[in-house]
Formats: structure tokens, C-alpha cells, sequence
């Protein structure tokens, strides 16, 4: 097992290694391009410098135990574009270096100071297709880079090499690059001695040398002369042959240091905000692949210090190389020993294979260059996108938002640059996000002759709720209310107004918040419904009675306790209807119309329905009694023998009748008053209130029935009266009185077969 691992981490330092070596010459030639070919090698040992440096500081100490840093395409372009820039000014190729060296230095304190102050907390807001986009991108960027060589035109860009150049393409040069490419491909993470990489490199030249000298055929640009002892040369900003107060000999023009600070400076923002963009963004996409945490102020100050430490020692500058960190990171290597590998062994590589490396072909290690960024493509988006072209997604709406913000990422970066890119992406996924948003926040509407509130009702008021009840509609809210969802809502409850309906509630509880847009809609509705004559009511919106003193004082008291859930429900300020009150809702509305629950505010409703003209058979006890779908069809006599049988029982308000699991000794009738029915909630202390009893209900005669214990807790809610039956007493009258018990049972079946059919109809109602 433990030889398994070595033999891992040194086949992904390897890996690591091979995929720098391109890299570092590439970049290298492009960094020192203006001073021309004579510089070359002085560019490649610049380039090598801040593999092996810049990457031992950052693998050593970098927060993200993945990441592999290096030298970069972008900043080795800045910094070619300061040297040009200092050559047409008059200044020599050294004092031209110095200043872009001096760039360098300047980079890296800015990455210290963003840092500092914390700029590196700025990935937590980019999305991960965004952040794939960036990988996607980046990857694309370094393949379009070196195609052009595997075409054979070095240094002529891919559109020309395609368009105008393309009767020059040199097919020796395109075969040999291709099968480079092929075999790493193929071989990666496949074999398992040799790294696939180095199989890839090794045939390519091998290929390349029989075709040239046993063949004839066209000779390739090779890496050239490395002399390692350049690494520690004299730093170009300290080569003391530059006399800046004398004349310089290309124009005979004293040239002072000071009058030209814009090049370092424009060259050092420039490389700081690309370094740092780069190392944060990709170490985030790479955080992503790996499910690790990491400190992007951390790694943006290290970073700084490292690319401060490469402009004095006249290295080029470093950023995150995400390309190479995947493909090492797929070689399931140890993290920290991979990423301090790398450039260890890429210096070994240098030391032993020295003349290999120098007889390299440009064109196989630009197609180590192509292929390292084929494999650094996130394999995820390739899915999402296979998925959609060949349509066997079952929900390909899952996706499509994901796709569409990451090939606009992609699409930016090719036609403009990484960070355009990322902003773009970024405010991509803002317009969808509000978008989203934007849809209905309707989660559904019923009327109150389909769902009553869990209040037992006669059959004669279930039938009067039936059909009145469409007076009553219930519209639930849901995700934020703001300026770009409230339409929809404030249209839709018109449309119910001018229907008939009487009574609006809104029902928040799925509601996460509100702006003053939405706050001013809500004043609109509830004017509409004074106009119509109805009323609106909001539900599970509590009222917030602290000020922020009374606030911060609890928040202090009770952070003195260990009652942690306690704390943050207690503490949490009630926002909407903080907003609400800010916003005068809370005056226009009326504070008596907002109510704890829908089943408060459906109560209301129903109680004012029923008490609409028809009051007067519910007067009396007397009258409650002889009304009572409970005694239909027995005599006077009859219920007047049931009233000797059963006793009086009187309850305040908050007396339990009898809990859940108590054995079942007795059934009652509420002759005045009300009940709550609550079950408890298993695994805690609380219990759930399942429906509320009014007057004229009998209650608890399952036990009597089946003998079971209590199936739920009984309260009276307000001071109540009931007449009680035991067990002992039923018996009784199923011997003497067998006719009365029938009617009773009868009775009792029909009460129970009215509130089934209106739960199946609730249930079914509350399903769609």
C-alpha cells in the first residue's frame, strides 16, 4: 500500500513536471519576444526560474493543498507589452528589463495588499458554472496558443495559421503534434509505471527524429541551449551598466527613470489584478473539484510575496496553473507532496535530461500543451452538454442555465479576456437569478368551500361552508416578494376580487422576504379590497415588539446561556414585519388582521359566514341540544334519559380533558365552550394542534368504540362545559336502550363520514 502511494506521487510530479516544461518555454519565449531571438534563452531561464521557485514557495505554503502555480500566459504577454513599451521610448533591452522587473515587485505588493484587506472573500459570491467557465476558458486559451505550432507556424496566430497562412500548414509538423496529443490522451491515467505524458513526449520525439533524419522530411524549432547556471544571474533590476542620468546611445536623449514610472506601474496593476484573479479564481474552481475550504486572502498575500521575491531575482511573474494542478489531482497523488513534487522534479528533469529536453521539438511539447488542456476541460460541463445534444436529459431545464453561463464565459474569454469573461458570467447568473425569482411567487390559491380550518363542524355548517365558502380564498405566498415578482400576485388576487371573493388571505409561510416594492403592492391589494367591500388578511407574520435597544439587551443576556437553539429563534429579528411597519402595511392593513397561522385567519372567515343571518336555532343549550345532528332522530324523552346518564363536567381554559395515550373510559359532549385537539410531536416537547372543537360536538367516542387508547391530547382552549359517559354506562344502554344506541351509532357514523369526505377533499386540494 505505502509503495502504491510513493509510486503515485511520483507519477503525478511527473505528470506535473512534463506539463510545465512546454509551458515554462512557451511562456517564456512569448515574455522576452520584443528583445528578439538573441534573448530567447534568457526568456526560457526566466520562465524555468518561476517554475521551480514560484512553485516550491506556493506547494510548500499555499492554503490549497491542490494548486500548482506557475508562470502564466496572460502575465508573460504583459509583461512582453512593458518591454516593448520601454524599447520604443529609447531605453536599452536591460534598462527595458529592469522596468518590467520592477513591474513584477510592484504586482506583488499589490497581491499582498488585496490580501490584506481581504479581497480574496470575493469568489464566495461566483457561481460554480462561472468558476467552470473560467477552467474551461483558461484551458481553451493555452490550446489556441500552441496550435499553431503543432501546425507548424510557430509564432503566428491560430485565426491566421486557419486563414491566410493555411496552404503553409506543415502536415509533418500537424502528425507529429497529433499523435503527441493521441497518446497522452489515451494513455492518462492508464499506465502505471510511466507517467502518459512522458510515453506522449518520448514518442513524439522519437517519431519526429526517424521522419527528420531517416526520411528527410522537415526539420521542427527545438527548445535550444539551457544553461542552468543563468538561473542566478545578477537580477536585471540591479545590473549596474544602466546610467539612468546619462545619455542612452538608440537616440542621444537623457532619459530619466521617473518620467517613465507609468511602465512599471501600468505593468505592475495590470500583473497584480491577472495574477490575483487567476489565483483566487482558479484555486476556488479547483477548491470546487475537491471539496476542500480555503483561505483566498491567504493565498493572494503568499502569492504576492513569492511574485515580489520573482521580480528581484529577475524571474517572471507566477499565478494558479489550474490546468496542470487537474491533471496532477487526477493521478490520485497525496495533495501537499504533488503540488511540492512538481517543481522538485521538474528541476530534477531539467539536471538529468538536460540534452533531451534541449532536442526537444517545439512540436511535441505543443501538443503536450494541447493535450494537458484537453484533460484540464471540466468533464462535468462535456456531460451536461452530450447530455442536451443527444437529448437524453429527463429534465434537461436542470441544466440549461448551468450550460448557458458557462459557455458564456467561454465565449467572453475567447473574444475578449478571463476577466470580461468572469463578469460576464457573474451578472449572467444575476439576470437569471432575478429572473427565476421573477416567475410567479403564487405557490397556490384555494377557496374556502374546498379547505375549512380544522375547526369540527356540524354537517349543516359544512354544507353552508360549501356553499359560501368561494367567498373565502387563500393565496399562498412563496420565495421573495420584490420588484420583480409582485405583478403576477397583485394581478392574480384581482382576478379573485372581481370573482366574488370577500375574504383574501395571504398566506407568507413560505414567503422569505419582501422589499418596499412588494410592501407597496400589498397597500395596493388591500386598498382594491376595501373598494370591493372584502377584507385582507396576512398569516404567519409575527409582530415584532423590540426595539434595537430591548434587542442587543436580550441578545447579551441570553448569549450568557447554553441554550443555543433558544438563542437564535428568540434573537432573530422579524424582518418582513420590520419592512412591513417601515412601510406603514402594518397601519393600512390593521394589526387585528394578521394572525399566527391560515387556519386563525380561515377560522375568522368562517365564523363571520356562519354568522350571517342564520342564528337562530345556535342560541340556547337548550336549542344547541335539540339542533344537534348528534340526536337527530331521538325523542325527547330519549335525550332527556341520556341527560340523566351522563354527568357535568366543567373545564377552564388550558385544563386538559384527557391526554394522548390515556386509556379511553369516556366520551363527551361540549354543550358550551371550545376544545383544542393536539397530537404530540415525536422525538420532542412539543405538540401540534390538529383541530379546534366547537359547541355542540361530541368528542373522544372511538374509545368507547374500539377501546384503544386516546390517539391525540384534548384542551379546553376557553372555559367549557360537556356532559361526560363512561364506558360502564354505554354498556348499559346497548342492554336496555338498544334502539337509542343504534340511532346514536348512526348518528356518529354520518358526523364521521362528513368530516372524512371533507379531509379527502382538503387533502386532495392541498396535493395539486
Amino acid at each position: 500500500m505505502k509503495f502504491d502511494s510513493i509510486r503515485h506521487d511520483i507519477s503525478a510530479a511527473s505528470v506535473g513536471a512534463l506539463a510545465t516544461l512546454p509551458q515554462a518555454v512557451a511562456y517564456g519565449l512569448i515574455a522576452i519576444a520584443p528583445l528578439g531571438a538573441d534573448w530567447a534563452v534568457f526568456g526560457i531561464m526566466s520562465s524555468i526560474g518561476t517554475a521551480i521557485v514560484f512553485g516550491l514557495i506556493t506547494g510548500l505554503w499555499g492554503s490549497n493543498r491542490f494548486l500548482i502555480s506557475g508562470p502564466g500566459a496572460v502575465t508573460a504577454l504583459v509583461i512582453a507589452s512593458a518591454i516593448a513599451q520601454a524599447l520604443e521610448r529609447g531605453y536599452a533591452p536591460e534598462q527595458a528589463l529592469a522596468l518590467a522587473y520592477g513591474g513584477i515587485v510592484i504586482a506583488g505588493l499589490f497581491q499582498v495588499l488585496s490580501g490584506w484587506v481581504r479581497l480574496g472573500h470575493v469568489t464566495s459570491y461566483i457561481p460554480v458554472p462561472v468558476l467552470s467557465g473560467f477552467v474551461n476558458a483558461s484551458a481553451l486559451l493555452v490550446m489556441i496558443t500552441a496550435l499553431p505550432t503543432v501546425l507548424g507556424q510557430h509564432g503566428i496566430p491560430l485565426i491566421d495559421a486557419l486563414s491566410s497562412h493555411a496552404d503553409s500548414i506543415n502536415l509533418w509538423a500537424a502528425f507529429i503534434g497529433g499523435i503527441t496529443i493521441v497518446t497522452h490522451l489515451m494513455l492518462d491515467d492508464r499506465s502505471k509505471v510511466i507517467p502518459g505524458a512522458l510515453v506522449a513526449l518520448a514518442l513524439g520525439a522519437i517519431l519526429y527524429y526517424l521522419g527528420n533524419m531517416g526520411l528527410g522530411l522537415s526539420t521542427a524549432p527545438l527548445v535550444g541551449h539551457i544553461e542552468l547556471s543563468t538561473l542566478w544571474r545578477e537580477p536585471p533590476m540591479l545590473a549596474p551598466a544602466i546610467d539612468w542620468a546619462g545619455q542612452v546611445a538608440h537616440n542621444a536623449t537623457s532619459i530619466m527613470p521617473w518620467q517613465d514610472a507609468d511602465i512599471p506601474l501600468s505593468a505592475g496593476l495590470s500583473i497584480g489584478l491577472l495574477a490575483s484573479f487567476y489565483t483566487v479564481i482558479g484555486s476556488s474552481a479547483l477548491a470546487v473539484r475537491t471539496h476542500q475550504t480555503i483561505d483566498g486572502n491567504n493565498e493572494l498575500r503568499l502569492h504576492g510575496i513569492a511574485n515580489a521575491l520573482m521580480g528581484v531575482l529577475g524571474f517572471l511573474p507566477g499565478n494558479a496553473s489550474p490546468g496542470i494542478s487537474d491533471a496532477v489531482r487526477r493521478v490520485h497523488a497525496t495533495p501537499r507532496i504533488s503540488c511540492i513534487g512538481t517543481p522538485i522534479m521538474f528541476a530534477v528533469l531539467l539536471v538529468v535530461m538536460m540534452p533531451l529536453i534541449e532536442a526537444l521539438p517545439l512540436w511535441t511539447t505543443a501538443g503536450m500543451l494541447v493535450s494537458t488542456s484537453l484533460l484540464a476541460l471540466d468533464r462535468a460541463t462535456l456531460t451536461k452538454l452530450k447530455g442536451l445534444a443527444l437529448r437524453n436529459l429527463p429534465f434537461p431545464r436542470v441544466v440549461v442555465g448551468d450550460v448557458a453561463e458557462t459557455l458564456a464565459v467561454v465565449i467572453t474569454a475567447l473574444v475578449v479576456d478571463l476577466i470580461a469573461a468572469v463578469g460576464v458570467g457573474v451578472m449572467l447568473s444575476i439576470a437569471l437569478f432575478v429572473l427565476g425569482m421573477g416567475r410567479s411567487p403564487i405557490r397556490r390559491i384555494y377557496r374556502g368551500s374546498r379547505i375549512h380550518s380544522r375547526i369540527h363542524r356540524s354537517p349543516g355548517e359544512i354544507k353552508r361552508l360549501e356553499q359560501d365558502g368561494d367567498r373565502i380564498a387563500v393565496i399562498e405566498v412563496q420565495g421573495p416578494l420584490f420588484f420583480g415578482s409582485c405583478a403576477r400576485l397583485l394581478s392574480d388576487a384581482k382576478e379573485l376580487l372581481e370573482d366574488g371573493v370577500e375574504f383574501l388571505i395571504l398566506d407568507f409561510k413560505h414567503m422569505t422576504s419582501i422589499d418596499s416594492t412588494g410592501s407597496a403592492k400589498l397597500r395596493s391589494l388591500s386598498m382594491m379590497c376595501q373598494e370591493t367591500g372584502g377584507k385582507l388578511m396576512v398569516s404567519y407574520i409575527q409582530p415584532e415588539r423590540r426595539t434595537a435597544q430591548t434587542h442587543r439587551a436580550r441578545v447579551k443576556a441570553e448569549s450568557e446561556t447554553d441554550d443555543e437553539n433558544c438563542r437564535r429563534i428568540q434573537s432573530r429579528p422579524r424582518w418582513i414585519w420590520l419592512n412591513m411597519h417601515a412601510n406603514d402595511i402594518i397601519n393600512v392593513i390593521g394589526e387585528d388582521w394578521f394572525f399566527r397561522d391560515t387556519d386563525s385567519a380561515l377560522s375568522r372567515c368562517e365564523q363571520t359566514l356562519l354568522e350571517a343571518p342564520e342564528d337562530d336555532g345556535y342560541l340556547s343549550p337548550r336549542g344547541r341540544i335539540a339542533h344537534s345532528d348528534l340526536f337527530a332522530g331521538l325523542s325527547r324523552d330519549d335525550i332527556a334519559y341520556l341527560g340523566t346518564q351522563a354527568t357535568r363536567r366543567r373545564y377552564r381554559a388550558g385544563e386538559p380533558v384527557f391526554s394522548q395515550g390515556d386509556d379511553a373510559n369516556h366520551a363527551y359532549f361540549l354543550m358550551r365552550g371550545r376544545m383544542d385537539v393536539e397530537i404530540d410531536i415525536p422525538g420532542t416537547n412539543r405538540r401540534k394542534r390538529v383541530s379546534t372543537l366547537p359547541d355542540g360536538i361530541i368528542f373522544g367516542e372511538m374509545g368507547l368504540i374500539d377501546g384503544a387508547p386516546r390517539s391525540a391530547t384534548v384542551t379546553a382552549s376557553r372555559n367549557s362545559l360537556c356532559y361526560a359517559m363512561d364506558g360502564e354506562t354505554y354498556v348499559r344502554l346497548q342492554v336496555e336502550k338498544p334502539e337509542m344506541v343504534m340511532t346514536l351509532l348512526g348518528n356518529i357514523s354520518r358526523q364521521f363520514s362528513s368530516r372524512l369526505r371533507v379531509a379527502n377533499i382538503m387533502i386532495s386540494e392541498l396535493d395539486q
